[in-house]
């Protein structure tokens, strides 16, 4: 007897499609999510479509009816049993439950189209297997539209025939394993006369039509394969335009999915990666391989824990290692590209990357740009693993195909990861200053693509340089580079244009609680803490610098007070000072703007080597010459430290006046009224009032002295 299940029609889910932003709405879309059984869902919500499920032609038995099925991948999805014969197995391929969805009008419009859906087969064995037959019924004699299997048993060789009087076909081979054991993606898609079919995400062939009807697509079925077994069926959608192959992966993954972590050894229970049994031979390492303390905690990976190995003996041959992915993963043209961190302490010999299992299955072999540095490395698993599963990583830490040797190399890696596709990589350029000129480039850019810059000066302007988070990358005001998968995401380009006529003032400063040095990398920045200076611009070569104490617990006995002075320039110009803003980032902006000091976006230094922290950023400020300006500090660590092409200390020495009076004692102040030193013969340069106290009983008398010695 047939069977007809009448299925309810609703709107499905409309906080997925909040996922999938890039993506049209379907015109018709049919899955069972979060629904209970003999309770299906599909859009649109109109009364000229229904959906039924009917037997196959000549079914006398069936081992289960259709029904909702939960899987553990998919959640609830359909499942259309075939027949079974007197021993439990497949009678024939025509022997199925068929899903069919049935309109007054074309399903697909009248014009391009795409077609979406999401099988997996219920073989025993690939012997059994056989992918969904699509077609559409109904159609006028000599047209079809269908996707069948031409195999003969234990072959497959899926096709998509149309047939507009010319019998059109799309043949493809497919492993059966691929669609026995996993849900497969099919998509086909239809944008002018050109037909393509798509399995998972990729694109298996392409063919052309002039004469296929739109207007006969509207009695749409998909059967239930598979001998013995039938087909799990989910998330049916037909579109009335042709989708993208980025609007395709879209569909495979759920949502614009750009990487997928594999393993970064922080929380194991949280990574798909764990520790492999791959055979290793012992005496080639003080430290076996395994998930470990980081070697190196520095950027750019400060984690705690890496997959790690110290390899005391070079030696091809038992210097493996292995990772295993606890679910094995499908490697397709979207997810091929795999992404981690490594770091060798010493590089004698290349490393090797392979997969599952074996040392031979290479997908990468070299050596890092660095000794002692954590780098990103991306290799491609396509030529080993294109639409196979990854199972495992295989690591040969050691490619030494010579006599083994005693040197000693510290490894490691961390943060594993699929590149589903290319991210984007957004570039933003801006000028300094915003009246120096212009530019073009800005946008975004896919990965392998040349980024060019172009920068033209404003009249007055020179252009100066292309900088890159304080780093002069060219001085060209053409600059192309090329992007990388490993080119970090965001970059900010800062085109620097300089006047033609800016000057830069010699200084004389008078004041306390500095020394003048020559501004030099490897110089110590402050008086009291040992912290040394790196990456000078090179626009400040052979300028000076004011040595100045850090604020902080640590000030030499004495010395209690920040650095008190006051400079004339010789010309009027600009004056630049290096702040340590990162720290107190709002006390320096207040002091920026309370005291007129502008930022300069293109320079950048630092006081600590490999700290992200211990930045110093440059300021600006105009100054008339001759002025006599006492500096402000900021209240932050490194105060302000003032650079010019020259300083020097005005040449006044201790003034001593004669006196016809005996003096009891002296008292020497600094100008913030502290008492420092009891005998003017000690003190350092600097400004101080000196009081002076008469035997005779006369008045005490003040004075301001300058000391240089």
């Amino acid at each position: 007897m047939k069977k007809t299940l009448t299925i309810l029609l609703c709107c499905f889910c409309c906080a997925l499609f909040a996922q999938q932003s890039s993506l049209p709405t379907p015109f018709l879309r049919y899955s069972c999510e979060s629904i209970g059984i003999n309770h299906f869902e599909m859009t649109p919500d109109e009364g000229s479509i229904v959906a039924v499920v009917t037997d196959g032609q000549g079914a006398t038995s069936y081992k289960t009816d259709a029904a909702i099925e939960n899987d553990p991948q998919r959640g609830n999805v359909l499942f259309l049993p075939n027949t079974v014969d007197a021993n439990g197995k497949g009678d024939a391929a025509a022997y199925y439950r068929s899903l069919r969805i049935i309109s007054s009008s074309s399903l697909v419009g009248t014009g391009d189209f795409t077609i979406s859906f999401w099988e997996k087969v219920k073989a025993q064995t690939t012997f059994n297997a056989f992918p969904a037959v699509l077609d559409f019924d109904g159609m006028s004699n000599g047209r079809s539209f269908s996707m069948r299997n031409s195999a003969w048993w234990n072959s497959s060789k899926p096709s998509l025939r149309f047939n507009d009087g010319s019998n059109k076909d799309l043949n493809i081979n497919l492993d059966p394993n691929s669609f026995i054991y996993n849900w497969t993606h099919y998509v086909i898609t239809k944008q002018g006369t050109t037909i393509k079919l798509y399995v998972n995400t990729i694109l298996r062939a392409s063919n052309t039509t002039y004469n296929l009807a739109n207007s006969e697509l509207k009695q749409f079925r998909l059967n239930g394969q598979a001998h013995g077994g039938g087909s799990l069926l989910d998330d049916i959608q037909i579109f009335q335009q042709a989708l993208n192959s980025e609007q395709i992966l879209e569909l495979y993954s759920g949502k614009p999915l750009y990487h997928q972590p594999l393993g970064s050894f922080e929380h194991s229970v949280n990574d798909s990666l764990a520790l492999g049994t791959k055979w290793y031979e012992p005496t080639l390492f003080s430290v076996v391989p395994q998930i470990g303390v980081n070697p190196s905690k520095t950027l750019p990976n400060l984690s705690d824990s890496c997959y790690t190995a110290t390899i005391v003996s070079n030696a091809w041959w038992g210097s493996f290692g292995e990772l295993k992915l606890k679910t094995p993963i499908q490697i397709t043209e979207n997810n091929r590209y795999l992404k981690f961190k490594a770091y060798r302490s010493s590089q004698y010999f290349n490393f090797r990357v392979a997969v599952n299992g074996d040392h031979e299955k290479e997908v990468y072999q070299g050596k890092l740009s660095q000794n002692g540095i954590w780098e990103d490395v991306v290799v491609d698993l396509g030529s080993q693993l294109l639409d196979k599963q990854l199972t495992s990583i295989v690591f040969l830490f050691s490619c030494n195909w010579g006599t083994a040797a005693a040197e000693t190399s510290v490894q490691g890696f961390d943060d594993f990861e699929l590149l589903y596709k290319a991210e984007p990589i957004s570039v933003s350029t801006a000028v300094y200053p915003l009246d120096g000129g212009g530019v073009t480039g800005s946008g975004s850019y896919q990965p392998g693509a040349d980024l060019t810059l172009n920068a033209t000066p404003n009249s007055g302007y020179t252009f100066a340089g292309w900088f890159l988070n304080g780093v002069l990358v060219s001085a060209n005001s053409t600059y192309t580079v090329p992007l990388t998968l490993t080119t970090d995401k965001s970059l900010s380009y800062i085109a620097f244009f300089k006047k033609e006529s800016e000057n830069f003032p010699s200084l004389t400063v008078s004041g306390n609680y500095f020394e003048i040095e020559d501004l030099e990398t490897n110089k110590q920045i402050f008086r009291n803490r040992d912290f040394e200076i790196q990456g000078i611009p090179d626009d400040f070569a052979g300028w000076k610098y004011l040595q100045v104490s850090a604020r902080s617990d640590y000030n030499p006995i004495g010395n209690p007070e920040p650095p008190v002075y006051s400079l004339v320039p010789s010309s009027s110009g600009t004056i630049y000072a290096m702040v340590a803003d990162h720290e107190q980032p709002a006390n320096v902006s207040l002091w920026a703007s309370s005291q007129g000091w502008e930022r300069v976006p293109v320079y950048s230094s630092s006081y600590g080597v490999d700290d992200p922290n211990k930045v110093l950023s440059f300021f600006k400020k105009e100054f008339a010459a001759g002025q006599e300006v006492s500096i402000m500090f900021p209240d932050v660590f490194s105060r302000a430290t003032i650079i010019a092409p020259d300083i020097q200390r005005p040449t006044t020495t201790i003034r001593n006046s004669s006196e016809n009076r005996t003096v009891a004692h002296q008292q020497v102040f600094t100008l913030s009224g502290a008492d420092v030193f009891s005998s003017i013969s000690e003190l350092p340069n600097g400004i101080y009032i000196v009081k002076t106290v008469f035997s005779n009983g006369d008045l005490e008398k003040r004075k301001i002295v300058v000391c240089k010695k």
